[in-house]
């Protein structure tokens, strides 16, 4: 695409028939519906992203985890009210929103946020005997791996579980082999790690988590990763991309 892009400004012709140029187009146009790319909007300004919301749960059978953006309300062109009709969720992201701007990394007045992805799967049999905390800390980390893409800078992890914000003391003795790359861009990439109550957002996570167990069986809840042929996916995992109309302002 930008081969051609490059020779149109040129003043070079670029016929019409050409099926490369066809096939880069779609792609650009299949992530931009997407939302994997934000549509380019010349002289108007974009809303200015705030970082990401990691919001995770581990439950016996399953994981789940949820990515939501943050963004300055007031840098938005077009102020709508918003559209979550669901009075328990809009209470719960008001009440982590307090939490995030009480911790002075938010300066704006007008935080917002709009859901982005849901990941998550069922664990496996071993996985599944392992303690609450085990599970809790093994769903950010596939969270994070699964939802790479769609984290910004700041990424901050919210649990309703204590103990995945302190230090992974045991890490190396509970998490190795295959999950060390996870751990690696788990290090390089969550800034900040959030303890809220359970009946605010993660009760939503929980929820989804519960949704995700319910899918049958499966061969693992580890992701899979091209370099490493031995790490296996989820037969049940599944990733949502959500509406980014969708979003709550505080």
């Amino acid at each position: 695409m930008c081969s051609y892009i490059k020779s149109t400004q040129n003043g070079i012709v670029v016929s019409d028939t050409d099926e490369r140029l066809h096939e880069a187009f779609e792609r650009l146009c299949e992530h931009i519906i997407a939302g994997r790319l934000p549509v380019l909007r010349f002289g108007i300004p974009g809303p200015r992203s705030l970082g990401t919301i990691v919001c995770t749960d581990g439950n016996k059978d399953s994981w789940c985890g949820i990515v939501l953006r943050v963004y300055d309300a007031d840098t938005e062109g077009n102020q709508k009210d918003s559209a979550i009709d669901d009075e328990h969720l809009s209470n719960a992201v008001t009440e982590l929103l307090m939490v995030l701007k009480s911790s002075g990394r938010y300066k704006a007045t007008n935080l917002s946020i709009e859901p982005l992805r849901i990941v998550g799967g069922r664990f496996t049999a071993t996985e599944s005997t392992s303690s609450s905390t085990w599970r809790e800390r093994a769903a950010q980390l596939m969270t994070v791996h699964e939802a790479q893409g769609y984290l910004t800078s700041p990424v901050t992890i919210v649990s309703d579980n204590m103990n995945v914000g302190r230090r992974w003391g045991d890490i190396q003795d509970v998490f190795g082999g295959k999950w060390l790359p996870l751990i690696d861009l788990y290090n390089r990439t969550v800034t900040d790690m959030v303890w809220v109550r359970r009946d605010g957002l993660p009760a939503f996570t929980d929820a989804l988590a519960r949704v995700f167990a319910g899918r049958g069986e499966c061969e693992g809840a580890t992701p899979k990763d091209s370099k490493n042929p031995e790490m296996r996916i989820d037969s049940g995992n599944i990733e949502v991309e959500l509406n980014a109309e969708s979003a709550i302002r505080v």
